[in-house]
């Protein structure tokens, strides 16, 4: 299972509405958990590998005088790389011609000079011909390692940066990428093992530690991973990033009041996001603040961008709606609706139309509410939803043999069969039937049984013994 999979958000959300929000588990963007681009570079190890471009004789491998005459030569000319490069390239040819051997040194200072320019193939051609030549040129792994990396060849990246290591690489930048190579090929414990090994070398390097968050959260050890959220907050808190992450966790946690906190602070440094509003929307949802979930999800509005957000933003404005908030839900349809003719984005009518119903019904404004239903239901009969609406729509119109109809075929239906029988009984009440409410009661307590449902139906039976 990949991380993305493993940080599905699982909110509570009420019975009724679980179907309506059942989109939103992704309410985090965790594309962001990967990496930023080249995060891994270290400025240190960058240093060593371009601004020395000489060999350290005692440990690597050694230039007779001829080969050492075109090295000085290259350096000479170092401030115009192409000109080295040339001039290297040139002075290689006159050795082989010569009979001599050009040095694994000089193929290592031009692959160095190679990656400089961005000739990435080339250079990791001289750094192979320089390992080749001398199998425990040290730098000359770790150079064609990190090189194979930012080529996009981690596959073969790995092996090298292991052979590193096993010549005495302690390097956090090459443990960090074997962890981030191990993280990628899903091997979890592998990868938190180099990674941590990474962070003994430069605890102050956050990629590292964010590479430990992921391994631990991909092995479900969430709370050490808030104390790793923790630590890279520590040394990173004007990150919103770090903020939104370590949300993500608490909400994992079901500790979901720190995570508003967090969220808010990500928001306040800079980081508001579509996700993030959609995140916190949810959050105050599932806690009953209505009139901030309406602010947020006006913010989350104003940032959404393509057809998958608009949908999930009308997902939540529904719940919102069905909460009893059609209200605040109608009031926010002219913003979605202007981002979305900006942006050349066609909404989901339907979606709107099922708010304009919840709202329609809540002003009394049947008539409207009951076209409006008869037209969702021509596109998607099944929708249990829409069947009990309308049923409540025909009492207000004060049709309930028809509304009896609804009420039926909504009971048919799985996700609305409880309410509808409920309903039913409490319409038939108020016209008198008490031996048919009673009946339907007692299906809807077959559905979903409840002490509270269980002790109201004794209590009528009672009445209907004794009148």
């Amino acid at each position: 299972m990949n991380l993305r999979k493993r940080l599905s958000l699982l909110f509570a959300l009420v019975p009724s509405l679980t179907p309506v929000l059942a989109s939103q588990e992704k309410s985090f963007d965790y594309e962001a958990w990967v990496f930023p681009e080249y995060s891994w570079k270290e400025e240190d190890f960058q240093n060593r590998f371009l601004g020395r471009f000489g060999v350290n004789g005692y440990t690597e491998p050694q230039m007779d005088v001829e080969n050492y005459y075109f090295y000085e030569g290259a350096m000479a000319l170092i401030e115009d790389r192409p000109a080295a490069i040339g001039y290297l390239r040139s002075g290689m040819d006159v050795l082989d011609e010569s009979g001599i051997e050009a040095s694994a040194a000089l193929h290592f200072v031009l692959g160095s000079l190679l990656y400089d320019e961005g000739d990435m193939p080339s250079a990791i051609e001289q750094y192979a011909l320089a390992i080749r030549k001398h199998p425990s040129f040290l730098r000359a792994y770790a150079n064609l390692g990190f090189t194979l990396m930012e080529a996009g060849e981690s596959e073969k990246a790995l092996p090298v940066l292991l052979k590193a290591v096993e010549l005495g690489a302690n390097e956090s930048q090459i443990w960090g990428l074997i962890g981030r190579i191990y993280t990628g090929k899903e091997l979890y414990k592998s990868g938190l093992t180099a990674y941590r090994n990474a962070t003994v070398f430069n605890p102050e390097n956050n990629a590292w530690r964010f590479g430990i968050l992921q391994c631990l959260i991909a092995l479900d050890r969430f709370d050490e991973a808030i104390t790793m959220a923790d630590e890279v907050l520590a040394f990173d808190r004007r990150n919103p990033a770090n903020w939104v992450n370590r949300a993500g966790l608490l909400i994992h946690l079901e500790r979901s009041d720190e995570a508003i906190v967090d969220l808010q602070v990500a928001h306040e440094l800079g980081g508001m996001t579509f996700d993030s509003c959609i995140s916190m929307a949810i959050l105050q949802f599932n806690k009953g603040i209505y009139e901030e979930v309406a602010g947020t999800l006006a913010e989350a509005a104003d940032r959404a961008r393509n057809t998958d957000e608009f949908d999930r933003w009308l997902d939540i404005t529904e719940a919102l709606a069905h909460a009893g908030q059609s209200g605040r839900a109608f009031d926010l349809l002219p913003a979605i609706a202007r981002r979305a003719v900006n942006l050349e984005v066609k909404l989901d009518s339907s979606k709107i139309n099922r708010i304009r119903v919840l709202h329609d019904l809540e002003i009394e404004a049947y008539g409207e509410a009951l076209a409006t239903l008869e037209s969702l239901i021509d596109l998607d009969p099944v929708d249990g939803e829409l069947h009990l609406e309308k049923a409540r729509a025909l009492i207000g119109l004060e049709r309930p043999e028809e509304a009896a109809i609804a009420f039926q075929i909504a009971a048919t239906f799985e996700e609305t069969a409880y309410r509808a029988n409920y309903e039913y009984a409490r319409m038939e009440f108020t016209r008198g039937d008490i031996s048919g409410g009673l009946r339907l009661l007692r299906s809807a307590y077959a559905i979903n049984p409840s002490e509270a449902l269980r002790s109201y139906i004794r209590e009528l039976e009672s009445h209907e013994e004794n009148p």
